[in-house]
């Protein structure tokens, strides 16, 4: 072991021999600045060799790189030396530039383009795996030694492209790196970009990924689900099953950071069925643990339900596709395993158990995710140990969500023999012609071209622009109320209204008192796996007899605490109200119902729907769906 002395007098030295000697005698209690200025002087920038022209294989060159290579391993030494001594973090500070962050990365680039790696091997490509891990785990420990020196990293646009390099690399056989042994240092380094508390690291990655061509995402984003699928192929032990949950935990969340950065980063990652793809291995992760160790089940698969949870709650505009894909990957298995596992005592962890189901529920009512969760045949012993669960509560919960979904089920077995929506209120029709959307705005659909000249004349001439606006900023963020979704909430709110016919003539005027049953409107609440039902005037007053159209149209069209932007609707939704209102056909042949369905964020739908008396039932013939803002109340009103 060389002491500091002889330590300092081969930092002078400029040969390849003499730096390994000093990487291999090198400690935290000899490393000095001198040490850190010798490293930094062979990783300068202008020292790289371009690869492609071959600049490596010229003497010159290939003696810079011979001497970068143990200047790479000095900086490990260093790194780990300036956590234990201030002093020599403070003058690493110093010194350090971002020139000197460049050269550092493009060395380290150079050196994983062949495969080298530090200190003992200097034999290209012995171990290539190898190699990326040390150097991220370099890079891990370069970051760490002081916020000034992350800076300069993070405002490097090298440092993105190495970091990208080592995310992206795979091996012969088509797995990318990571270590499920310890802390895997790819997995770290890219969790402290995109966690550091100057929040530059999320932006400046995006960036970087952007600069690349458009494909490029596609493939960026394969590699967090490729590293997911691996480290449930790898969990083949107890031990290792509970670092794969980790592991999992950690891609979930550097997914949800990025997607907040970007559209074209959430499309990335959509083409890649992330969601379904995530909940496969978690759900195979939480199936393991059920049969190997339940301890991991509770708190460490928790952790994981709730980072999905979340990284559908970060995209709430398009809610509905993402639920759909959740349980397309058997999401509803794990989250109800999970839960069975919380301890009896835990009431807050099982209050927040109760939030998912209820979550779970919100989007049981579209006919894309009811098909995906009609398709899933949970396992019996899961649903066993539900009918013997020590809380009510959640019982009560999973009862509540399995009734909801057989009677949405049940309508949907029906829907094939219902007529088709026509947005042409005096349509005719009979039986279910296939449908015609409008060409341009394609906001409305029609039976027939007959039906739609007529709505033409009498009400989309005047629509047509405004919704075209409001398809197309809907269809580009996801946030779009399809015409399948509503025909089947058509014929869903028309079972509710059958079921609770009789009942609704004596409930009303609690919420509308002195107005008359068809001066007001049944809103049923679809937000949740229990419905409920309350009523809106329709009217001012209950004298109201269409003398004052302005006061009346307010209060029809307005709903508490919401905000409806399709004001070019207005004259289609007045014409459907006012027979009923005003007992233009009498509440025997025509009545209304109105359905709210939750939409992700603050979006909601108002479905309206226009029933007739048809062979003893109700029927629903008609119908407008107005898209909804939720609005906060005013102080003054809470």
């Amino acid at each position: 072991m060389a002491n500091l002395g002889e330590a300092e007098s081969l930092e002078r030295s400029e040969s390849a021999g003499q730096l390994w000697n000093i990487l291999s005698s090198l400690n935290p209690r000899n490393c000095t600045i001198r040490t850190v200025r010798t490293a930094l002087k062979h990783l300068r920038l202008e020292l790289v060799p371009n690869i492609v022209s071959g600049e490596h294989e010229q003497p010159v060159y290939k003696a810079n790189g011979h001497r970068a290579l143990p200047c790479v391993g000095m900086l490990s030494v260093i790194a780990e030396t300036c956590r234990e001594r201030p002093a020599l973090n403070q003058a690493l500070i110093g010194v350090l530039t971002s020139d000197y962050v460049d050269g550092i990365c493009m060395w380290i680039n150079f050196c994983l383009h062949f495969g080298l790696s530090f200190p003992q091997d200097m034999t290209p490509g012995e171990d290539f795996r190898k190699a990326y891990l040390i150097h991220a785990q370099l890079l891990c420990d370069l970051l760490d030694t002081s916020p000034e020196a992350t800076l300069l990293f993070l405002s490097s646009s090298s440092f993105f492209d190495l970091l990208l390099r080592i995310w992206m690399t795979e091996g012969k056989a088509g797995e990318v790196f990571m270590d499920l042994e310890g802390r895997c240092p790819i997995l770290l380094l890219m969790m402290k970009v995109l966690q550091n508390q100057s929040e530059e690291g999320p932006p400046m990655l995006a960036h970087r990924i952007m600069a690349r061509p458009p494909y490029f995402i596609t493939h960026f984003a394969e590699r967090f689900v490729l590293r997911a699928h691996q480290v449930s192929e790898k969990a083949t032990t107890p031990v290792l099953l509970g670092k794969a949950v980790g592991y999992l935990d950690g891609l979930m969340s550097a997914t949800g950071i990025l997607l907040k950065e970007s559209h074209q980063l959430i499309g990335g990652f959509r083409r890649v069925d992330y969601l379904g793809e995530y909940s496969a291995v978690l759900n195979a992760l939480s199936t393991q643990a059920a049969e190997e160790d339940r301890s991991l089940l509770f708190p460490g698969m928790f952790r994981l339900v709730t980072s999905a949870f979340k990284l559908v709650l970060h995209q709430k505009s398009r809610a509905v596709h993402n639920y759909k894909e959740l349980f397309a990957g058997g999401f509803i298995e794990s989250v109800l395993r999970v839960i069975l596992a919380i301890p009896s005592t835990d009431k807050t962890t099982t209050g927040l158990a109760l939030n998912y189901l209820q979550i779970l529920g919100f989007y049981t009512v579209y006919p894309c995710v009811l098909e995906t969760m009609l398709g899933v045949e949970y396992p019996v012993e899961l649903r066993e140990c539900l009918e013997r669960t020590g809380s009510p509560a959640i019982k009560r919960a999973w009862q509540d969500f399995c009734v909801a979904q057989h009677e949405a089920g049940r309508v949907l077995d029906q829907m094939e023999d219902r007529r088709g929506l026509c947005d042409n209120s005096s349509c005719k029709r009979v039986g279910n012609p296939r449908a015609t959307k409008c060409s341009y705005c394609s906001s409305v659909v029609y039976c027939s071209s007959k039906c739609q000249r007529e709505d033409w004349n009498k009400y989309h001439r005047e629509e047509c622009k405004r919704a075209h606006l409001v398809h197309s900023r809907r269809k580009s963020s996801h946030a779009l109320y399809s015409h399948s979704s509503r025909a089947f909430h058509v014929a869903f709110l028309e079972d509710v209204y059958n079921t609770q016919a009789s009942r609704l003539p004596q409930s009303y005027q609690k919420d509308c008192p002195g107005l008359g049953f068809h001066q007001v409107i049944p809103v049923v609440n679809c937000q949740s796996a229990i419905l409920s039902i309350n009523f809106e005037p329709l009217v001012a007053s209950g004298g109201s007899d269409g003398s004052d159209p302005d006061t009346d149209t307010r209060t029809c069209w307005n709903r508490r605490q919401v905000h409806f932007a399709q004001t070019y609707l207005e004259p289609r939704y007045l014409a459907l109200v006012e027979d009923c209102r005003y007992k233009r056909k009498g509440t025997r042949s025509t009545r209304l119902v109105e359905g709210v369905f939750p939409l992700g964020d603050n979006s909601i739908i108002f479905l309206t729907v226009g029933l007739e008396r048809v062979n003893q039932k109700w029927e629903g013939v008609y119908s407008i769906a107005r898209y909804g803002l939720r609005v906060p109340k005013r102080r003054d009103e809470s």
